[in-house]
């Protein structure tokens, strides 16, 4: 079965390969993925699945949702906002408001999604958002029948939409990586969050990071940065103000160079005063002076 359906996908010009599991079952794994039958016929596809190598002529946005296992069999109760220590990258999507047209896509085993897009020149495989991929050169895609996997949509292969592209086109500064910001999952108070990475952040703070820093406008290192100046705030409860005036100061640094607007800057400070319960103890008034102070701003925005 897997062996015709690499027959089938090598007409279309896509390059096979037989994996099992994850593992490639080729001397050189992707790299040796192939579209002449003459070559790929060669190899065992015994008890194997059908895998189609990316960066060539399609790429593949890869949308994971992911559970711990205490939690799994609770998606239903616990909703689609990956509260509980989940991960879901349609809400990364829905976020980062991205559209995605009709396209040629398949579910995976653990209740994603695989949409496929004509190749974008000069896109590399990177991690876009917390369960969000982008899968080009050096990845491949397990396709159906696999177990878990089945056609959800198996008509064209579409553009990869402006807004998507700008995403995976995005570069990266120097001495940056892939690695997004991650949510920590409880709500949002600092007591509640546990995890000791400076970038992660509870989940309505990561959410409003994504919303107000899209990587169309900075890189994944500004997104750490400002998670990590939140949590400077909201973890601090001695000299709470010298800490916000501090936060606000190099946020200042944010805005200059478009990284957030100065309206996002406060809306985040903001945030973080009220989860180190600042904002209840010394006002409104106060911190947001504090903040203005900081950033440099005459007046607070409306």
């Amino acid at each position: 079965m897997s062996l015709e359906v690499a027959l089938q996908l090598s007409k279309l010009g896509l390059a096979v390969l037989p994996v099992r599991g994850k593992r490639p079952l080729t001397p050189h794994g992707v790299h040796s993925a192939s579209s002449d039958p003459k070559i790929f016929r060669r190899w065992n596809w015994k008890g194997a699945d059908c895998a189609v190598a990316t960066g060539r002529v399609i790429d593949v946005l890869d949308v994971d949702v992911r559970w711990p296992r205490s939690l799994r069999g609770q998606e239903e109760k616990l909703g689609s906002n990956g509260e509980g220590g989940g991960r879901n990258g349609f809400q990364t999507i829905e976020v980062l408001g991205l559209s995605l047209p009709e396209t040629v896509s398949a579910s995976t085993p653990s209740g994603g999604r695989h949409y496929w897009f004509r190749h974008v020149k000069g896109s590399r495989s990177r991690t876009i958002g917390e369960g969000l991929e982008w899968w080009a050169k050096g990845k491949f895609a397990i396709v159906p029948p696999a177990e878990g996997r089945e056609w959800v949509n198996a008509g064209a292969v579409a553009e990869a939409p402006e807004e998507l592209k700008r995403l995976v086109l995005t570069r990266i500064s120097p001495g940056d990586d892939t690695s997004p910001i991650s949510p920590s999952g409880p709500p949002m108070t600092a007591a509640a969050d546990t995890n000791t990475g400076a970038s992660r952040v509870p989940q309505p703070v990561y959410i409003m990071i994504l919303r107000l820093m899209p990587l169309t406008r900075c890189s994944r290192r500004d997104q750490r940065r400002a998670a990590a100046l939140f949590n400077v705030v909201a973890k601090k409860q001695e000299g709470r103000n010298n800490a916000l005036n501090y936060a606000a100061w190099r946020f200042r640094e944010l805005v200059e160079k478009e990284a957030i607007s100065g309206t996002g800057a406060c809306k985040l400070l903001l945030m973080a005063s009220k989860a180190n319960g600042y904002l209840a103890k010394d006002g409104a008034e106060a911190v947001r002076a504090t903040i203005m102070s900081g950033l440099g701003l005459g007046e607070w925005p409306q």
